[in-house]
């Protein structure tokens, strides 16, 4: 099912997709022309993974060059994109809502030199309102479920209320505290291998932090 195939984890690609990948390399050497390849599909049917296991896919048949790119580095990318592009609903674990075009750049041997990433966020509102059946974006879980207790405390996150008005929750059953905390470890080393600097990862948590509180203290009229 598609719920099985969005874990954390990287899906390894199926035979046809696996095919399609060496089919696209082949005619992009063969004709030393721009391909383009577009997921398409409705909502829980696996579009960005099936995006992630084509890119990886490619990645491992032509090689990099590995001096801006890597395959270590845009599975943290695509790491990043989840826990901050993704919430979860009734047809996924991590359901995307943002548009994405990754671009990839060949050297005259074939191997990946570079890329280039575009984003556009399709739902920024649902940071501060709450859908029906969905959570917000995964990384409030899981940073409040991850954070080390000094960090916690500095962001006045050590004492949690019950209700968020922006349907931020943090995770109280030990299953989904867990795996929220291990979504979180795998953020952290995503954005060590991207080269976020420790501020720069400092000030992240404070942003978040400042909109859980804003939803903590909510508003009237």
């Amino acid at each position: 099912t598609p719920k099985s195939r969005r874990g954390e984890s990287a899906w390894d690609a199926p035979p046809a997709l696996a095919a399609l990948v060496k089919r696209v390399y082949v005619s992009m050497v063969g004709t030393r022309r721009d391909h383009t390849v577009c997921a398409l599909g409705r909502s829980g049917t696996g579009k960005t993974t099936t995006c992630q296991a084509f890119t990886l896919g490619l990645l491992k048949q032509a090689g990099t060059t590995r001096e801006r790119i890597s395959v270590e580095r845009v599975q943290a990318m695509f790491t990043i994109l989840r826990s901050f592009g993704c919430v979860s609903s009734q047809h996924s674990d991590a359901s995307s809502r943002f548009a994405m075009v990754f671009s990839l750049d060949f050297n005259h041997a074939g191997q990946a030199a570079a890329g280039h990433l575009q984003t556009m966020m399709l739902d920024k509102w649902k940071v501060c309102q709450k859908t029906p059946g969905e959570s917000n974006f995964l990384v409030f879980a899981q940073m409040l479920a991850g954070l080390s207790t000094e960090m916690r405390t500095e962001l006045q996150l050590h004492q949690l209320p019950e209700n968020n008005s922006f349907g931020i929750v943090h995770p109280t059953k030990v299953e989904e505290k867990q795996r929220a905390s291990v979504a979180f470890t795998k953020l952290l080393t995503a954005m060590e291998t991207l080269s976020f600097s420790a501020g720069e990862q400092k000030a992240i948590w404070h942003v978040l932090a400042g909109i859980y509180h804003l939803g903590a203290a909510g508003a009237c009229k």
